[in-house]
């Protein structure tokens, strides 16, 4: 149950947060979760996609470490940065992103020197290699000529790289794809779909699939979510003269409302039900 004080309901989901991650790194040492059955946890990677959510782990780990200053905390942040570092160059993920901003990424942030810039960059490169110059998208595991919407999570790496490196061919790579995500993955109500076919030698855009949800026409809430953010990334990252500003703008602002709408609004009515249970 909720209380009155926002600052009290943090420090508790905190507090709860700390134990259970602290549990974890302590029975299962250098390992990453990737799912639960029947309450316990699989260190197995994920049967369907390359491993995917190690970045998760320690992106907690040094939120934790941030909040309590606690040296131990810290060395356990790095320590399982350095668990991933040779995964900057995995060609097999098309989620370099989720493996790095929440750890190098924030290591960087926290306390940026020579070795947070040569991974972030290198981890970039890596996740630029995907791009398909014909079809203006990076491609995802699945084949050449799949992209997702859920690749739009991973471009910040691509642009942080091009900051870092200065090299200005990445920054391009990475909004060349964000933009061909909006024309292509963002349907006209601001709903998203999951999954873009192409024909990878014409960059010729074929269909619409998806791999999550009860069918392609619907729009789940994961990837409603996911374009919030790929909007704000265009719009923050591009040229502010672009043509495109006002639409992409217009596109934030519808796919805040579907947002709201199938998420928000639900999740308050549910908590409201809950704390009355």
């Amino acid at each position: 149950m909720t209380s009155n004080n926002p600052n009290n309901d943090l420090k508790a989901a905190l507090t709860v947060a700390q134990r259970q991650v602290e549990r974890l790194i302590r029975d299962h040492p250098d390992q990453f979760p990737t799912y639960t059955e029947g309450g316990r946890w699989h260190f197995t990677d994920d049967p369907w996609a390359p491993g995917w959510s190690s970045g998760f782990l320690t992106g907690m780990i040094w939120i934790i470490a941030l909040h309590t200053q606690d040296p131990w905390w810290r060395e356990q942040a790095e320590h399982y940065c350095h668990l991933l570092e040779p995964r900057a160059a995995d060609e097999e993920t098309h989620d370099i992103g989720f493996l790095f901003t929440p750890s190098w990424g924030r290591w960087h942030e926290v306390d940026p020197g020579p070795r947070t810039k040569e991974i972030l960059v290198r981890a970039g490169r890596t996740m630029a290699k995907r791009f398909n110059q014909n079809g203006k998208y990076l491609r995802s595991f699945v084949d050449p000529g799949s992209t997702f919407v859920d690749i739009m999570m991973n471009v910040d790496i691509i642009f942080q790289a091009a900051e870092l490196s200065g090299d200005a061919a990445l920054a391009a790579v990475a909004r060349q794809h964000a933009l061909t995500s909006r024309r292509f993955l963002v349907r006209g109500d601001g709903s998203t779909i999951h999954e873009g076919w192409f024909n990878p030698d014409s960059g010729e855009f074929l269909r619409a699939a998806t791999h999550q949800g009860l069918q392609i026409s619907i729009s789940t809430t994961l990837a409603t979510a996911i374009s919030l953010p790929m909007t704000g990334t265009i719009l923050r990252l591009s040229c502010p003269t672009r043509p495109q500003q006002p639409l992409l703008l217009l596109q934030a602002c519808f796919n805040w409302q579907i947002f709201w709408e199938q998420t928000v609004k639900v999740t308050t009515a549910t908590a409201a039900i809950l704390s009355r249970v």
